[in-house]
């Protein structure tokens, strides 16, 4: 009879052992998807989030493109509207040096005729 109880304290033994077992596989299966779940969710966040920069970043680029282009356009069309005031500028102060230059012959002339001297 001893051999009996022995017996069944091993079988009981293994079967405790067994059952210890497979919930402590149970738990750390459980533990190491759960992890990986979030693990594999993070990933995809960080990646979606990496594309929407990405894209947020190529946006901002194509309109500092167009910026720059309407900016050096407008640079260019504001030196040549400098040119061209440079030039009135320019001929309408030989304008006024030439008209200077007459009004001061026609005054020498009235005050010689007039007879001052000067």
């Amino acid at each position: 009879m001893q051999i009996d109880v022995q017996k069944n304290k091993r079988s009981e033994l293994k079967e405790y052992f067994l059952q210890f077992l497979m919930l402590f596989l149970a738990v750390l299966l459980g533990t190491v998807s759960e992890n990986y779940r979030e693990n594999y969710s993070n990933e995809v966040k960080e990646r979606t989030m990496e594309r929407e920069t990405l894209k947020a970043l190529a946006n901002d680029l194509n309109t500092d493109i167009i910026n720059l282009e309407k900016s050096i356009k407008n640079k260019a069309e504001k030196e040549e509207f400098a040119k061209k005031l440079v030039e009135f500028i320019s001929s309408k102060l030989t304008l006024l040096k030439k008209i200077s230059y007459n009004i001061n012959i026609a005054v020498n002339i009235n005050l010689i005729i007039l007879g001052h001297k000067f």
